[in-house]
């Protein structure tokens, strides 16, 4: 529910604020991350939102300052979340485990 829940109201803030224009989530990415919540549990979904969100950032970020045609380019969100989720799904423990040994909170 977390996933789904957090990225269903992201979605139709985008939406209400950007005038009913567009659709900045689409409503793929809100199932996806229901189910992703379902299987993953709430640690993993967020690991997965963070690492989805920052793949996508990078690859878009790399291609612009590589070809400007991309500036314009609606990046497919569901893509990186779901090598993510595969990512949280198979090492997320122990990337989880690293970062919390290297915050301090478990020793």
């Amino acid at each position: 529910m977390v996933g789904g829940g957090l990225f269903y109201a992201v979605g139709e803030a985008f939406y209400r604020l950007g005038g009913k224009k567009k659709e900045y989530l689409g409503f793929g990415d809100v199932m996806l991350m229901l189910m992703v919540g379902t299987f993953l549990g709430i640690p993993l979904t967020l690991m997965t939102i963070l690492l989805g969100s920052l793949g996508g950032s990078v690859l878009a970020l790399v291609m612009t300052a590589i070809n400007p045609r991309f500036r314009g380019y609606a990046w497919p969100y569901g893509t990186f979340l779901g090598m993510a989720a595969i990512y949280a799904g198979l090492n997320g423990n122990g990337l989880l485990e690293l970062y919390l040994r290297w915050s301090g909170m478990v020793r």
